[in-house]
């Protein structure tokens, strides 16, 4: 019997650890902290298979000067790294294209549907139902720019036939009535998962 070694107890880890067992291996998993403590405590907790955008996409290319010179909490950057990695951040900005992205959000969309099919079996053999709510993924937004701005995210999800559902206002209200903001949009996936909590 062959022997593995995973280092990391996260969802990964142990996901890997899982899928190895089944396949006749004898597992191993090292982590000098609890399972599921460390990146997998700190994520959103969505198991999903419509998460295609990659950070390096053509949009980032339009807003990359606004993002270096205007001070966005949502975008946080070292300028040591920067100059310290420069031909590394230049290639990293070369595949900001779109049929780089288009590419992408294919690879992707095939991984995280079989990703979140396999999920769904752990969760049934584990009897974890009670842990897990669904639909798990709303994406609101509070004005019409700002939905336009999300045009091209669902531009991609319509190309690899991800599944959404639009939401208006007061579709929003019905459904999630504990929303104390009134939201212009919503986007719910409807196949995704949420986990109540990581641990």
């Amino acid at each position: 019997m062959k022997k593995i070694v995973i280092i990391g107890s996260g969802i990964v880890g142990i996901c890997t650890a899982v899928e190895l067992i089944n396949r006749g291996f004898s597992v191993t998993v090292i982590d000098p902290n609890e399972p599921g403590s460390q990146t997998s405590y700190g994520n959103a907790g969505v198991l999903t298979d419509t998460s295609l955008m990659i950070i390096n996409n053509p949009q980032l290319l339009r807003s990359l000067l606004s993002l270096i010179f205007k001070k966005k909490t949502s975008f946080i950057y070292s300028k040591l790294f920067v100059f310290s990695r420069l031909f590394w951040v230049i290639n990293f900005l070369m595949f900001s294209k779109t049929k780089h992205m288009e590419l992408a959000a294919q690879v992707l969309r095939e991984l995280q549907v079989l990703s979140l099919k396999t999920h769904k079996k752990l969760i049934n053999k584990t009897k974890s139902n009670d842990n897990i709510e669904s639909p798990g993924w709303l994406k609101v937004f509070k004005t019409p720019l700002s939905f336009e701005k999300y045009a091209y995210e669902l531009d991609i999800l319509d190309k690899n036939k991800a599944e959404y559902t639009l939401l208006n206002t007061g579709e929003i209200k019905k459904q999630f009535p504990d929303l104390q903001i009134e939201y212009y949009k919503g986007v719910l996936f409807k196949n995704s998962l949420r986990v109540k909590s990581p641990i």
